[in-house]
């Protein structure tokens, strides 16, 4: 009998792995044959459940490996603004992805008030969101919108701020470090 790491994971990560599957499925889909080259990334899902639950405005730190969340703080404004940031900064995909990685760090953060995410030909008001950081590998982000709807992203603009403002600067590697 093996041990599967996941049973230890929280509730809300549990639910954004299957929210997640569904997404990548129909991602595929997308990308197989996608009718543009814009916001080819952008899958429309109803999640009724709602995709996090209520962290009462704290960022989780999950840790892959260790299957658990390991640390919590509150949301700042600072944090907050440079969250605005990283959406602002969301490009049209994702590139190569898993969404239930083999090691790395996972940050879920709730947003409130909610961040603006404009894209050419779209635009969401993101409730909540998940940045995850593969281990030698470039960051990607899940935004929910304020109606439960998955949002997955590449981004330009570096984490290291974010990062520093949590005091998680350990948190993540960049590819070739």
């Amino acid at each position: 009998m093996s041990y599967d790491a996941r049973t230890g994971y929280p509730n809300w990560l549990r639910l954004l792995i299957q929210t997640a599957a569904v997404t990548v499925f129909l991602l595929s889909a997308v990308l197989v044959s996608p009718a543009s080259g814009e916001a080819a990334a952008t899958v429309l899902m109803n999640n009724p459940t709602g995709a996090g639950g209520d962290t009462h405005g704290q960022v989780e730190r999950f840790d892959v490996q260790k299957g658990q969340v390991t640390a919590r703080i509150p949301v700042t404004p600072e944090i907050q603004e440079e969250l605005s940031k990283l959406a602002q900064s969301a490009s049209g995909s994702a590139g190569t992805f898993r969404i239930d990685p083999a090691d790395g760090t996972v940050l879920h953060v709730p947003l409130r008030p909610a961040v603006e995410i404009r894209q050419p030909g779209f635009y969401t008001l993101a409730a909540e969101a998940y940045l995850f950081m593969p281990t030698g590998r470039e960051p990607y982000i899940l935004f929910f919108s304020e109606e439960n709807e998955p949002r997955l992203f590449g981004l330009t603009h570096p984490v290291t701020r974010l990062l520093a403002l949590c005091g998680w600067e350990d948190a993540y590697a960049p590819a070739g470090q």
